[in-house]
């Protein structure tokens, strides 16, 4: 009795290691994945010129996936009869060319077949006469697109042809792994933000250099603000030198002079937050700002485009300390960006209640209670950023 009970679980534990051994021996085609290794995020402008639209050859690295499935899902035996078809759409959304919501593009289906290694493609790797790939053969065998004449291919042509580059916009990529029972084995999706920027709009502090008189600072550690579009990998850069009208012609070469940020010779810019507006001068990497002396200031941005690095630049603008030691000065400027230029000059202008007057004397008081020069910036900052807003003006 003992015997064939040893003979019985003998036979289980043999039947048991077959049948293990036989899977793992077999290729399983639902082990496939779509594996991610190389997608250029930080590339934002894509120029026309990155491909041969003859041949579709690519010259830029772009991205790179693979397909593996299992070890015993490569060479002869049953791979042989294992096809994947890799079925792709891309749509894409971009309001500054007309398309408010997401369209399709294009629709397509590859057959992966004689599958050989884990199977790896590079859009470097793929033009229109592409008829394999590493680790299996490859054949297009569907692909729907807009067709020539559509208004929304004229919308896409004509905005490639103007500018050379693809719209700004969010491009959708999805992939999705099948097998022959058209079966999902496999999907994945990403999304593409391009969006190069077009512009930087400084707003404060300073201007033109034929109007320094208004664009005075009374903070040794100004705050610069500006306007920028909105750009996912960008980087911001700033730069301020002095502005001295005796050794520069234009405020171009002073903002090319020595700077006082950064504290360095050459041609570099202070980085700063681009997810930010706005930039308070630093205490550290940087020369002290001195009254009465004129400064220059520009903001950078710098992305990565498949041509490379590419820089915009903004306009430069031109700002002066206050010199509050300097008596002779009209330092009713202070005034001026306290109350506004319009009732500044109702009160301030012939006819004015304070017309003849040109001097600010003695302190100055805050209901009542004398404040410091550095209190009153603070009011001037707050007013310029309309954090705070004047309720009325009374004179006594």
């Amino acid at each position: 009795m003992i015997v064939k009970r040893k003979i019985k679980l003998l036979l289980i534990q043999l039947i048991l290691s077959f049948s293990l051994l036989y899977a793992e021996d077999t290729c399983d085609v639902m082990s496939f994945r779509i594996q991610e290794e190389l997608f250029s995020e930080d590339i934002i402008a894509y120029y026309l010129s990155a491909i041969d639209i003859n041949s579709g050859t690519s010259y830029v690295s772009l991205f790179q996936y693979s397909i593996e499935g299992n070890e015993f899902c490569y060479g002869l035996g049953s791979s042989t009869n294992i096809n994947l078809f890799l079925e792709f759409s891309m749509d894409i959304f971009s309001p500054s060319i007309g398309f408010n919501s997401s369209q399709s593009l294009f629709t397509g289906k590859i057959k992966l077949s004689n599958i050989s290694a884990a199977i790896t493609f590079n859009n470097m790797d793929l033009d229109y006469a592409t008829v394999s790939v590493p680790g299996s053969e490859f054949s297009l065998i569907d692909w729907n697109g807009i067709e020539i004449g559509d208004d929304s291919f004229e919308l896409i042509k004509s905005s490639i042809l103007s500018s050379g580059k693809i719209p700004n916009g969010l491009y959708a990529f999805n992939f999705k792994l099948k097998t022959e029972e058209d079966v999902i084995i496999d999907e994945i999706s990403k999304v593409i933000n391009v969006n190069e920027p077009e512009y930087i709009d400084l707003i404060s502090p300073g201007g033109s250099v034929s109007d320094t008189s208004n664009n005075i600072v009374y903070s040794m550690f100004p705050i610069f603000t500006w306007n920028s579009d909105n750009c996912s990998s960008c980087e911001t850069q700033i730069r301020v030198s002095e502005f001295d009208l005796d050794s520069h012609s234009s405020p171009s070469e002073a903002i090319n002079d020595i700077p006082n940020l950064p504290n360095v010779t050459g041609n570099e810019y202070y980085p700063v937050n681009d997810n930010l507006n706005s930039f308070q001068y630093p205490t550290a990497n940087s020369r002290n700002l001195e009254p009465g002396k004129l400064y220059a200031w520009q903001l950078k941005r710098i992305y990565q485009s498949t041509l490379g690095f590419e820089e915009i630049f903004s306009d430069i603008y031109i700002f002066k300390i206050f010199n509050g030691y300097n008596q002779s000065s009209n330092n009713l400027d202070i005034i001026k960006l306290l109350i506004g230029d319009g009732k500044y000059d109702e009160f301030f202008l012939d006819g004015g209640l304070l017309s003849g007057y040109n001097q600010l004397e003695g302190s100055v008081t805050l209901n009542g209670i004398e404040i410091s020069i550095n209190e009153l910036n603070q009011i001037i900052t707050q007013i310029q950023n309309g954090t705070i807003n004047i309720e009325g003006i009374s004179i006594e």
